[in-house]
C-alpha cells in the first residue's frame, strides 16, 4: 500500500493504492473505518483492477474535517482527478452507499458504475433518530473508543491491543477480527510531541449524519431511481440490515440496478470476499462488453 494526498479546499484528502491493472476501482468506507479497512479486499482484486481507498474527511489522514454529511462525497470527483483515476468504478460500503450515490447523481461523468455494499438508504433514515441521543454519543466513545487521545507510542499500543481484545466479543466487529489491528494501525494518528488521536471524533460520526434537508441528494428511496449509471446493491443476509428486515424493495425494480445477495454479516470484505470478489467480477465484465 501506498499513500498520497489530494489538495481540496480545506486540507488534504488521504488516497491508498494497491498497484494491480486493469479498470480503477475506488473504495469508499463508513463512517467511523477508514480507507485501508479496504486494503485486505484490494489486495485480493488487484490482479483485475487497479484499487484505490481513501480516508473520508474526518477520518485516518485526512485533514480535511467532516462538517456535515454532504463533506462524504463533495470531494470523490477531485480525487479522481487529483490522482489520474479513469472513470472508476465506486464501491462503498455500509453509510457510504449514500456517499456513493450523491457523488455519482453530482457528476455521473466521473465514474463508470456504482457497487453499493451493505447498506439501505432507509436504516440510515432510521439512525438519524440516534443524533441527539446521548447514549449514542457514549456508545461511540465506550464500543469504538473514538477520539481516544493519549501521549506516546506505548500508551497507543495499549489502547489498540485493548481496542482489540474488546471487538471479540462485538457482535457488529467481531467479524474483522485480527486485521482490526492493521486498521487501527492507520486511524490512530500521531501529532506534536507523540500526541495521538484515535480518528474519527464522535463528532465527526454525528456530523455525518447531518444531512441538509435542501440537498437534492438527501437520502430517500428515491435517490435509486435517479442514478444514470450501471448500480450494483449487494444485500447482505446476516448484516445490519438483515438483521432488521430491511430489504433494497423497489430499488430492485430499476432498468439500471441488479442485487446481489451474500450469506455473510455485515463486513463481506472480510468473511465473504471471493463472493464478493465475484460480484466486483460481473461488474467490471459487465462494463468491459459495453
Amino acid at each position: 500500500m501506498a499513500q498520497t494526498f489530494v489538495e481540496v479546499p480545506g486540507g488534504r484528502i488521504a488516497v491508498q493504492t494497491y498497484g494491480g491493472a486493469g479498470r480503477d476501482v475506488l473504495f469508499i468506507h463508513s463512517v467511523g473505518l477508514c480507507g485501508p479497512h479496504w486494503r485486505p479486499f484490494a489486495e485480493i482484486v488487484a490482479d483485475r483492477c487497479r484499487p484505490v481507498t481513501i480516508d473520508l474527511p474526518g477520518h485516518g489522514h485526512t485533514t480535511v474535517p467532516m462538517n456535515s454529511a454532504e463533506d462524504q462525497w463533495r470531494h470523490l470527483a477531485a480525487v479522481v482527478r487529483g490522482v489520474g483515476l479513469d472513470r472508476p468504478v465506486i464501491v462503498a460500503h455500509d453509510t457510504a452507499v449514500w456517499a456513493a450515490m450523491a457523488a455519482a447523481l453530482d457528476d455521473p461523468d466521473a465514474f463508470s458504475a456504482v457497487v453499493l455494499v451493505g447498506g439501505t438508504i432507509t436504516r440510515i433514515l432510521q439512525s438519524l433518530s440516534l443524533l441527539d441521543d446521548p447514549t449514542f454519543r457514549d456508545l461511540m466513545r465506550d464500543r469504538f473508543g473514538l477520539g481516544e487521545t493519549g501521549v506516546g507510542r506505548e500508551s497507543a499500543a495499549a489502547f489498540q491491543r485493548q481496542l482489540s481484545e474488546s471487538i471479540q466479543n462485538d457482535w457488529l466487529l467481531n467479524e474483522i477480527g485480527a486485521r482490526l489491528w492493521d486498521e487501527l494501525d492507520h486511524s490512530i494518528v500521531f501529532g506534536p510531541g507523540d500526541t495521538w488521536i484515535h480518528t474519527p471524533t464522535v463528532d465527526t460520526v454525528i456530523q455525518g449524519y447531518r444531512f441538509d434537508p435542501a440537498s437534492p441528494y438527501y437520502p430517500d428511496l428515491g435517490l435509486y431511481g435517479k442514478l444514470t449509471l450501471p448500480t450494483w446493491i449487494v444485500s447482505l443476509e446476516h448484516g445490519s440490515d438483515g438483521n432488521i428486515g430491511l430489504e433494497t424493495g423497489p430499488a430492485e425494480q430499476l432498468p439500471l440496478v441488479q442485487v446481489r445477495r451474500l450469506a455473510t454479516g455485515q463486513f463481506p470484505e472480510y468473511t465473504g470476499a471471493a463472493e464478493l470478489a465475484e460480484v466486483l467480477d460481473e461488474v467490471l465484465q459487465t462494463l468491459e462488453r459495453a
